[in-house]
């Protein structure tokens, strides 16, 4: 079978510092992302995500900037308490609320003023702790949220009054014969997973969710209505994600091994196979048009797009360095990509580099493009350098900040991403 094969070579960190370019100097202000604890969301018009110092950070799409930022002290704290800062985070379908899951509590956040506006403690669990939250998902109708406890529950919110309706019951969740349970009145649950819930799907078809826990190599099927498990399948990894079609008819689990698999949702039959890596894929991205499937593997440093109604392998990207999360821009445009903290953009056609987005200490941020073009908070211009002819490294002279320094140019590109226009192949 014949595919195309691109070689990369660009890094995924700093670009290479020609003569005459301004770029960011990476150094020991550079705020690296915390390994697992990363969370990376595009929704409504921006992408969502936090650093390694325990900050919220939103990149507007729309006015080209990052200014909306936290460094609520009370989350920081909370932080350090549980090791955990906002790692499962969403946004409703218009973007302009924000659903945070921090350890034992659910915040609500105007994402138009960058205010908290609600704030919901979860209940104590079956063992009279109280419940740690992990991933969220949102249904398609925009009416009820999923949350998957560390205790292996999962629960299902109403997002008009922000109220827990039913809960799906996690099994062999008492580890001390002496503990005191605490029954939730009112509540629908049932027995299921044996381990921490790693995924999960939103609601679907407003009757059923899938989910999967880390250790059971089990892909389990909810009746949320009957309150039952109607049907598990193995597999061979964990899932990490489980990627739902938009009508709801398709499930692809994203789990650690060479191949993917796409089933059906009525009775979880394998329809399609996706094969091509020879080592096991760690990241998946879908094209928001579902046409295109995007898998990366770490250690052969490739990337696979498939055809989704076919499974043929259409393109082997070969990376020189690691890419990380990934997602697809909704005009079928752009990669984005996110490694150690840097937000990278590249074009999906030709996978040239467009721009990157560096976060500076606390709630400093640079946007720049390949060509030295820039926007960047006031706090963290002096990361930014330039190269002389004898090859030294400088600070920008005023004449090469009026050059370079391009808030409208940075806005005019993010701004492109939000467009509908989809790319041609």
């Amino acid at each position: 079978m014949k595919h195309i094969i691109l070689l990369i070579l660009l890094t995924l960190g700093v670009w290479a510092q020609e003569v005459g370019v301004p770029y960011v100097k990476p150094d020991k202000h550079l705020s690296g992302a915390a390994g697992d604890y990363y969370s990376f969301v595009l929704n409504g018009n921006g992408i969502l995500f936090f650093d390694g110092n325990k900050n919220i950070h939103l990149l507007d799409l729309v006015n080209g900037n990052m200014d909306r930022c936290t460094t609520d002290k009370s989350l920081q704290d909370n932080y350090e308490m549980f090791d955990m800062p906002y790692s499962f985070a969403t946004m409703n379908a218009f973007g302009n609320i924000m659903y945070l899951s921090l350890s034992d509590k659910l915040e609500l956040w105007d994402m138009v003023h960058w205010q908290k506006i609600k704030e919901v403690r979860m209940p104590h669990n079956f063992i009279g702790e109280t419940e740690v939250m992990a991933k969220l998902q949102i249904s398609q109708d925009g009416k009820t949220m999923i949350s998957a406890g560390e205790e292996r529950n999962i629960y299902l919110w109403d997002l008009k009054d922000m109220t827990i309706h039913s809960i799906l019951r996690g099994s062999d969740i008492s580890s001390s014969p002496n503990a005191k349970y605490e029954t939730l009145q009112g509540f629908s649950y049932f027995e299921g997973h044996h381990r921490d819930i790693s995924s999960t799907t939103p609601l679907i078809k407003n009757k059923y969710l899938f989910s999967a826990s880390s250790g059971e190599e089990l892909l389990r099927k909810w009746d949320t209505q009957n309150s039952k498990e109607m049907k598990q399948i193995s597999v061979k990894e964990f899932l990490q994600q489980i990627w739902v079609s938009h009508d709801e008819n398709y499930i692809l689990p994203y789990q650690y091994d060479v191949n993917l698999t796409l089933y059906d949702t009525k009775n979880l039959t394998p329809i399609r196979y996706f094969s091509g890596h020879n080592e096991k894929i760690l990241n998946i991205a879908v094209s928001p048009n579902e046409k295109y499937l995007y898998g990366f593997s770490p250690k052969d440093k490739t990337l696979i797009e498939w055809d989704m109604k076919t499974g043929k392998l259409l393109r082997r990207i070969m990376m020189q360095d690691y890419l990380g999360d990934f997602l697809i821009s909704k005009n079928e445009k752009y990669i984005v990509s996110e490694k150690s903290g840097i937000i990278t953009f590249w074009h999906l056609k030709t996978f040239k580099e467009v721009l990157k987005v560096y976060i500076i200490g606390d709630c400093g941020w640079v946007i720049i493009t390949q060509d030295g073009y820039f926007n960047s908070s006031e706090n963290s211009f002096s990361t930014i350098r330039i190269k002389s002819e004898s090859g030294e490294e400088k600070v920008l002279t005023s004449e090469e900040v009026k050059k370079y320094q391009q808030p409208q140019k940075i806005q005019t590109i993010l701004n492109d991403i939000l467009t509908n226009t989809t790319m041609e192949k």
